[in-house]
């Protein structure tokens, strides 16, 4: 029987702190992609010059090129007195501190010019605190639960900053003004440096880092290293990119193809609106929350493959729709299920992918295999809208759930061989 008290007891007191350092990304991430463009829509600005400011939140798709400058280089005086991670932390969010209050004195309405320039910056210095904390997460965590436990309060936090950063940015900015958004945006970064300061350096004995930049060739060395470290500590790589595209593939295409079918449907935007947004964004915490209970309690490799069982859940709930109809019970129904499996799920996947990497290069190595990830969610919408033509909604989702099913198979030889591997060693 599950013993709650005793289950809080086990959580490490900094797995706190990387929860609020989550909530700070994530509130910062929506800030960047939501609420400055819906501001500035709001203010009359053309869609063109709107499309600019998603431009600006680039620097997200090139972690992988920025990572190994975080694994390698050494900022002068603070990762000395710091600590390597929380060295570079704290430079990160001094910047971002730095760039978010240029909106204090000018906000983005009012000066475009000014908006084009601080934007990257914000995006720039969001992407690279991202870089660090997962690197600080999976480098401090001494077990498996551990790393389990900071993973799920990382993630929970960046959801609950989602949250922040686009209903709670939007309800200010109702009931006082734009000002006070941004304003509370900088009191909630501010929080930032205090936590860094406060928790203690990963123990990493032997960490090659220079304080001087990255030659080109070094810089190829690096990338080329992390690759070798993952292969070494995954001989299967190849089936594990098949797992994950599979495994993915039972959340994005739904969560892709939920607005065509719901259309299609005749449901209204009303009813639409009135069960996603907000809701959706409180059932996908809610259900990575109990993925991280589930992996703290059956180990990493067992839970990714049961919170990937129940995910199936989901495009099976969108065929029962298809068939149904514009039923609003059975919509309410899907969505719920759809966002609660995908927190489940996408919880899980990020904790898996934390012990596929090496404790060296760490940074440079989750930056790679989250961009896969990420690659996959792009690759996999775009072929779902393309079968989606040709196909009608119920067959669709019956090959969804075909397709994605075959990520257990894949799941359980990447596992035997895994076990196989262990017992030659021995």
């Amino acid at each position: 029987m599950f013993n709650f008290v005793k289950f809080l007891k086990t959580i490490p007191p900094y797995s706190y702190g990387i929860c609020l350092l989550g909530m700070i990304s994530g509130m910062t991430f929506n800030l960047i992609s939501f609420t400055i463009p819906y501001n500035l829509a709001e203010a009359k600005y053309s869609s063109t010059f709107v499309g600019l400011i998603f431009l600006t939140s680039l620097p997200y798709c090139l972690k992988p090129i920025l990572a190994p400058f975080i694994d390698t280089y050494s900022i002068p005086f603070l990762c000395k007195r710091l600590g390597h991670r929380r060295g570079w932390a704290l430079a990160i969010q001094a910047c971002l501190l730095i760039s978010i209050s240029v909106f204090l004195i000018i906000e983005p309405t009012y000066n475009p010019l000014i908006t084009i320039i601080v934007m990257p910056v914000i995006s720039l210095c969001a992407a690279l605190q991202d870089i660090v904390l997962d690197a600080y997460r999976i480098e401090h965590a001494k077990t498996e639960q551990e790393l389990s436990l900071i993973s799920t309060f990382s993630i929970t936090g960046f959801r609950i900053g989602m949250l922040i950063g686009s209903a709670g940015g939007l309800y200010i900015s109702s009931i006082l003004n734009w000002h006070y958004v941004y304003l509370c945006a900088f009191v909630v970064i501010l929080l930032g440096p205090i936590i860094i300061l406060q928790v203690t350096e990963p123990g990493i004995l032997k960490r090659k880092t220079a304080t001087s930049l990255l030659s080109s060739t070094e810089y190829l060395q690096v990338i080329k290293d992390s690759f070798r470290l993952l292969k070494i500590k995954n001989p299967k790589w190849f089936l594990i990119i098949l797992f994950i595209l599979l495994y993915k593939s039972s959340d994005t295409v739904p969560a892709a193809m939920s607005s065509l079918v719901l259309i299609d449907l005749s449901f209204t935007t009303t009813e639409i609106a009135g069960i996603s947004k907000a809701y959706g964004l409180l059932l996908m915490i809610m259900g990575g929350a109990i993925a991280g209970i589930i992996t703290a309690k059956v180990g990493i490799v067992k839970s990714v493959f049961i919170c990937g069982i129940f995910q199936l859940m989901s495009p099976l709930m969108f065929a029962i729709l298809s068939i149904m109809g514009n039923n609003i019970l059975i919509m309410f129904l899907t969505i719920t299920l759809q966002n609660f499996t995908s927190g489940l799920g996408g919880t899980a996947l990020v904790i898996y992918f934390s012990i596929l990497c090496d404790k060296q290069l760490v940074a440079t190595q989750f930056s790679i295999i989250s961009s896969f990830s990420s690659f996959s969610r792009i690759l996999l919408s775009f072929l779902s809208g393309v079968a989606a033509s040709y196909l009608d909604w119920t067959t669709f989702f019956i090959f969804n759930i075909l397709i994605s099913a075959m990520f257990i198979p894949i799941f359980l030889l990447i596992y035997n061989l895994t076990v196989c591997k262990k017992v030659e060693n021995s």
